[in-house]
Parts: structure tokens; sequence; C-alpha cells
């Protein structure tokens, strides 16, 4: 192979190594997004107030994740595609072009589905924390506990550290 046909084909293979990791960038933000949401939603002492909310956020991470998941498949139709132009002769099949056109209004929507996700969560997370700021302070009940203070479960004693 000459120079130029060399270059074509390094130029290829790193586009697709290129396309790859920024797929596996899409799942990991999505995937992520939904784990540090629910393990803040269950360390947070503000996850009581915010669950009943929570359902908007997560299912956009959820749906990005499922997107670009999506977008993996659409990868590889649009090389099969590729492929099959080349090495066929007289291919009637669906063209490269098509799949690559889906995949990538995929990978859009996978980028709206996080950015509306955090959009979401940022005004869920200041508009809670903004009441909890401006509330008055609870009155103490007679036997000495705040009314608001959370009851304490086996559960919740079992996360905390042991005192020695």
């Amino acid at each position: 192979m000459s120079f130029p046909d060399d270059h074509k084909v390094e130029t290829f293979k790193s586009l697709i190594v290129i396309s790859v990791e920024g797929l596996k960038a899409l799942l990991l933000i999505n995937g992520g997004a939904v784990v540090a949401f629910l393990a803040f939603l269950g360390q947070s002492s503000l996850g009581q107030s915010l669950l009943p909310h929570a359902w908007v956020p997560i299912s956009c991470f959820v749906a990005g994740t499922a997107c670009a998941t999506f977008a993996f498949l659409g990868s590889y139709a649009t090389q099969f595609a590729l492929y099959n132009e080349h090495v066929t002769t007289g291919y009637r099949g669906p063209r490269h072009m098509m799949f690559l056109r889906i995949t990538l209004a995929v990978v859009i929507l996978s980028l709206s589905c996080f950015a509306g996700g955090s959009f979401t969560s940022l005004c869920l997370f200041t508009d809670q924390a903004s009441r909890v700021a401006t509330s008055p302070p609870q009155p103490a009940s007679p036997s000495g506990v705040s009314a608001t203070a959370p009851a304490t479960t086996a559960s919740s004693r079992a996360s905390q550290p042991l005192k020695r």
C-alpha cells in the first residue's frame, strides 16, 4: 500500500476508536449519574423529602443510558452496512449513512437526557435546600426531641460507625 492508502486506513481506524470512546463516555456519565443520584438520596438528610420528585431526573438519566446503549447498536449497524457496501457487489440493503444519521440522533438524545436530568436534579436540590433554609425552626417536643428529627432505626444504626 502507498502512503495515502495507509493514511486512509489509519484515519478510519482512529475514527472508530474515537467514536467508541465517545459512546463509552455517554454510557458512563448517564449511568454514573443514576448511581450518584441514588447514593445522594440515600445519604442526604433531604432524601426523604426529595423522593417523591426524584423520578424525573432518574428517568432522564436512565433514558440517556438506554440511548447510549442503542447508539452502540447503531454504530454496529453502520459499520456492518459500510462493510457490505464495499464487499458485496450490487448491495441493495440499507446504506450506512441512514444508520449513521439515526445513531447521531440517538447520541444527541442521550446527551439531551443527561442535560435534562442534570438540570432537573439541580432545580430539585436548590428548591428543596431553599425551602429548608427559609423554614422556621421546629419547636422541640415535650420529650426534648425535635419534631423533625428522624427516628433512629436499626438500618440507620447499622450504617453508623461503632463508637469505642
